[in-house]
Formats: structure tokens, C-alpha cells, sequence
């Protein structure tokens, strides 16, 4: 074996009451991918914002190319070959995607003090060619869906040609079609003698492209060594200190559906052409498609984000105008958005309040709090979820991301909604908070709660849902029930082949 491009030797960092790393180790190869497996929890997010530059270690060396060297920044770490894609996306929002894909390297297009915008387009065109994105390098990026995000992201971190490249969770908002493509790059970049550190919580990725794996556990290396010689059971159970199986969900037992919560008539909007959709009470109905199939619209469109220009919507067979979230709201529809720190919760205030928010009436009278009750409920509720937190008035920041998500779920449940529509329930978590929001979603099925969820992973929708429907160019192309849906049908379809439309 080679000599290591990069080695972190006796890694350690503590934050206030917590020790996030603990002595860790690990060599990194040209020409390998090496995932990085573990809970929420576990490290890895420290561990590669250390080699990033965003974080310093309290102790420990790094060796780059055989050289100890102390990674001062972000901007010091990409100038020696180190580019991390980081879970949740580090965009500006307001500035174009060009502009964004380059920020940092502006000064190889100045010519005589001017910068040179077409050559900025055309290398940023040539940058997402490859990961098969059709986006404009001059669309503002506040106007993206979050799979295109992603894809800007990972496109800014190839313009560094980075001889490190850290992937955290690359493939969560991506479909089955976008994530071949990224595979299919990762693999040149092997090629290239890159070297790779991987972190997906979908295990079944690491099996198909990582070589070497290392497992980390409450701060710790637990194992580390050939992805070849390890199984799926291993993993989970070295992540998770348990003897768990592979994660199944509950059977749902089919029931007749004779009254339909939601009806969609003929919606269109920007991004959906013409949506006609039933959704019965109790169903889970999942709904899949490419970036761009309009999935994503619709989720706007029943949560009053977007308004339709076109189609009408009856709710328990009533007409109604969806006009805003807070219209929404007041007819029981909630939203859990696939961003989450940005649009699913509020990150930098307490558990209690982001409980609270979405029904705070219910706790008020004549504008004053009644705290007792609200501590009671929201207590209440941490506790039925299992949400891990020292208090309810600790900031939602502070927990993991798979116990972020389950306040972003939690707080939706203390409204007692009829529908919810959850958009990638599972991104970003890991196997076993995957499992437990999965039981909450079949456990809002028995409490007469219909749930929409909109996922690009297509295997959770096989395994948790009553009924899938597949979007493709703004329109539903194909609908499946339980018993004749396959994942070729899904997907094939997700791709515009719809030679097979199930039942």
C-alpha cells in the first residue's frame, strides 16, 4: 500500500460538558474511498471539519503528505488540496451559481482589473456538465431546489481540484439517477489518485464504492479496516453497540380507502404542469421523482408556500384556497421541509419553543403563556419521541441531527394535524433515528393522521408506504399500491420510461 496522503494521529476535542473526539486515528489513500460510518453523534462531523479547517483539535497532529501541518482555515485547507462538502450546504443564496461555485478562485478570471463573467460561465457550465445538472450558471441559487444545491456544492469543491475530498452525506436529497452520476465522478476521481472520506448513513452506498471504512462510536474509533471484509449486520452493530438487524418496517395492513382527505384537480403551477392526486385518509402515500419533477412544487403548493395559477384543491371534500403556511396551518396541514436547520426548525432557540410554535394559541389566553402546560405537553411529547436532550430549554443546535429532526416532527404532532408532509424524513440520519421516524410516521397512520412523504429514496417508499406515485416533468406518471410496485417500475419512471404504470 502507498504511503498515506493524509493521516489524523490522536485527534481529541471537547466542547462545553461534551468529548466530541477522543484520540483518533485514521490514514487516508490516493485513489481510495474511505468511509467514515457512525451514529448522530458519533464524531464525524467534528472529525472532518477539523480537517477542513473549520474546527481546531485541542491535541492530535495532522500530517499531510507526510508533512505535520496545522490546517489554520477553510481557504488553508483548500490552498494545500483539502475540499469538504459539507452536510448542510454553505451557499450564498442571493449571488448566482457561478458565482458561488467560484467564490474564492474569482481571481482567475480578472483580466486588467475587470472580471471576466463569460469565462466564469463557461468553466462553471463545464464543472456541472459532468454531474448531469442543467442549471443556468447564472440562476441565483436562493432559487434552487436542495438536490441542485447540493450538486453546486459539490461542483465548487471540484473547481479546487482537491487531492482530498470530503463527502458528507452527498447523496441525501439525490435520486437514484443523480446518485449513479455522482458515482460515476467519485470513480474518476479514484482514478485521478483522489483520495475520498465518505460519510453516508445509507450503508448500502459504502458497500458500492468505499474501499476502506472506519467506524466511530461516542467520539472513538471502534474499527477501521477493508470494506470487503466487513458486513452490513457488523456495521450497524459497530455503530450502534446493539445486535440489530438490517432495518425493516412495520407491515401496514392494507384497509379500504372509501374517504379522501386531499384532492388535487388538475394544479398547475411553476414546476408542476398538471397534478391530479387523491389522498385518502390514513394513507402514506410517497412520492418520488427526479430534481426538477415538480415534487418538491407540490410539496409548496399543499403547504400554501406557492400558490397554484391553475387546478383546485378540496380538503374533506370542501373546496379550499391554500393562500399561506399559516392558512395551512389552521386547516391542519403541516410541513416538515427538507432543510432542516433553515426551514424546519430554529436552531439557535429551545426545544420548547420550536414545540410550541406551530400551536401557540392553544397554550395562550389573552396573550399570556401558560408555562405549565406548555412544559407539561412539551415534555410530554420529548419524551413519546425519544428526543435525546439535557432539557426542553436547550437550544435545538446543541442535539444531533437525528434528534433535530424528530423536533421538527414533534412539533407538528402538539398541533394535532389531519395531514403532514414530510420532505426527506430521513436525510442526514442515522440507521436506527431512521427506524424510530419511520415507526412515528406508521404510528400517525393508526391515530387517523394522513401522511404525504416526499423522498428520492426509493427503497424507504417501498418499505413504508400504503402507495407511491412517481413525478416526472411537473407530472405524476405513475401510480403504484403495495402489492404490485417494484423499484425498477419506480425508478424506471422517475427517468420519463413509463412503459409499466402499476395499479
Amino acid at each position: 500500500m502507498s504511503i498515506p496522503l493524509l493521516e489524523v494521529v490522536g485527534i481529541t476535542k471537547n466542547f462545553p460538558g461534551v468529548r466530541a473526539l477522543n484520540n483518533v486515528s485514521l490514514s487516508i489513500y490516493p485513489g481510495q474511498v474511505h468511509a467514515l460510518v457512525g451514529a448522530n453523534g458519533a464524531g464525524k462531523s467534528t472529525l472532518v471539519k477539523i480537517i477542513a479547517g473549520i474546527m481546531r483539535p485541542d491535541s492530535g497532529v495532522i500530517r499531510f503528505q507526510g508533512n505535520k501541518t496545522a490546517i489554520r482555515n477553510p481557504a488553508h485547507a483548500r490552498s494545500i488540496g483539502i475540499s469538504l462538502v459539507p452536510q448542510i450546504p454553505r451557499v450564498c443564496r442571493n449571488m448566482t451559481v457561478a458565482e458561488n461555485v467560484f467564490l474564492g478562485g474569482e481571481k482567475k478570471f480578472v483580466r486588467h482589473g475587470f472580471l471576466r463573467w463569460r469565462d466564469l460561465s463557461v468553466e462553471c457550465s463545464k464543472l456541472l456538465k459532468p454531474l448531469g445538472v442543467q442549471i443556468a450558471p447564472g440562476k441565483l441559487v436562493k432559487d434552487l431546489s436542495v438536490p441542485e444545491i447540493e450538486l453546486v456544492e459539490i461542483a465548487r469543491a471540484l473547481s479546487f481540484k482537491s487531492s482530498v475530498l470530503i463527502l458528507d452525506e452527498p447523496t441525501a436529497a439525490l435520486t437514484a439517477a443523480e446518485k449513479e452520476r455522482l458515482f460515476t465522478i467519485i470513480d474518476t476521481l479514484k482514478k485521478q489518485s483522489t483520495a475520498i472520506i465518505y460519510i453516508s448513513h445509507r450503508l448500502e452506498e459504502i458497500f458500492e464504492i468505499a474501499d476502506q471504512y472506519t467506524v466511530l462510536r461516542d467520539g472513538e474509533v471502534v474499527s477501521s479496516g477493508q470494506v470487503s471484509k466487513v458486513t452490513k449486520d457488523a456495521l450497524i452493530t459497530m455503530m450502534t453497540g446493539k445486535q440489530l438487524s438490517i432495518i425493516k418496517h412495520v407491515v401496514i395492513e392494507e384497509q379500504e380507502q372509501t374517504r379522501p382527505v386531499l384532492e388535487l384537480r388538475h394544479i398547475a403551477a411553476p414546476g408542476v404542469k398538471d397534478v391530479s392526486l387523491t389522498i385518502n385518509r390514513g394513507e402514506i402515500l410517497g412520492i418520488t421523482g427526479l430534481v426538477g419533477s415538480g415534487k418538491s412544487t407540490l410539496a409548496k403548493v399543499l403547504f400554501g408556500l406557492l400558490k397554484p395559477h391553475a387546478g383546485e384543491i378540496y380538503l374533506d371534500g370542501s373546496r379550499v384556497t391554500i393562500k399561506s403556511p399559516r392558512y395551512a396551518m389552521k386547516l391542519g396541514i403541516g410541513l416538515i421541509p427538507a432543510e432542516r436547520l433553515e426551514r424546519a426548525i430554529f436552531p439557535h432557540r429551545p426545544v420548547i419553543e420550536n414545540l410550541l410554535m406551530p400551536s401557540l394559541e392553544t397554550f395562550t389566553k389573552f396573550g399570556v403563556i401558560n408555562e405549565k402546560k406548555a412544559r407539561t405537553t412539551c415534555t410530554a411529547m420529548v419524551k413519546q419521541l425519544s428526543i435525546k436532550t439535557p432539557s426542553i430549554f436547550v437550544p435545538v443546535m446543541n442535539l444531533s441531527g437525528g434528534n433535530q429532526q424528530k423536533v421538527a416532527i414533534a412539533r407538528w404532532l402538539v398541533s394535532k394535524p389531519r395531514l403532514i408532509v414530510f420532505e426527506e424524513p430521513t436525510q442526514g440520519i442515522d440507521v436506527e433515528v431512521k427506524q424510530e421516524v419511520w415507526n412515528i410516521i406508521e404510528d400517525l397512520r393508526t391515530r387517523d393522521v394522513t401522511v404525504v412523504v416526499i423522498s428520492s429514496d426509493v427503497d424507504e417508499l417501498l418499505l413504508g408506504c400504503t402507495r407511491i406515485v412517481t413525478m416526472f416533468d411537473g407530472n405524476v406518471v405513475a401510480s403504484y399500491s403495495r402489492e404490485n410496485v417494484t423499484k425498477e417500475a419506480v425508478v424506471a419512471a422517475a427517468v420519463g420510461d413509463i412503459t409499466t404504470t402499476g395499479g
